[in-house]
This record gives structure tokens, sequence and C-alpha cells, in this order.
């Protein structure tokens, strides 16, 4: 997973206004979202937070941890309390 395209990347990429446009309307209408990597980014975008150019690449397995919502999702229900995943992230903001 990773790749060139930032979740600020407009000029190069301009679905990604329709992209988030659907995932808001998504979550107004209360629908499960289930996002990886830039999917995650803009779903994160979407609610508020922002992103930074990074300063080195990270690549390797990380530790995760479920939140309180974890019992709520049916999908998420086999996860342990704490579980690892790999990661590979470019400087592309």
């Amino acid at each position: 997973m990773g790749g060139p395209i930032g979740v600020y990347g407009y000029n190069e990429n301009p679905w990604l206004k329709e992209e988030k446009a659907f995932i808001k309307q998504a979550i107004e209408a209360g629908k499960t979202i289930l996002r990886i990597y830039l999917g995650t980014q803009l779903l994160a975008d979407i609610l508020g937070a922002r992103f930074y150019k990074k300063s080195h690449m990270e690549m390797g397995w990380f530790p995760i941890k479920a939140s309180g919502n974890k019992n709520k999702l049916e999908f998420l229900k086999g996860l342990a309390g704490r579980d690892h995943c790999f990661s590979l992230a470019r400087r592309n903001f």
C-alpha cells in the first residue's frame, strides 16, 4: 500500500473532490465506512484532520489498537485488543 496520490492533490487528481463529497454523503447517511490508505486520509480530511509532508519514508509492521467502537462493528469483532499492520507511506502530501 502506498502511492503517489496525496489527499490535497486536486490538480493532478480532480476526482478527489467528487470522492470526498461521496464519502461525506455516506457519513451524513450514517453508513459504515471502511477505507484503506488514501481512503483513510480522505475520510480523516473530511472529519477535520490535516496532513503534512513527511520527512522520511515509513515502511514496516506497526502495532494498531482497536478503539472502543470495535464491538459495534461486526467486521472488527475478530480483532484482538492489539494487532499489527504493514505500512508503506511515502512523502506525498
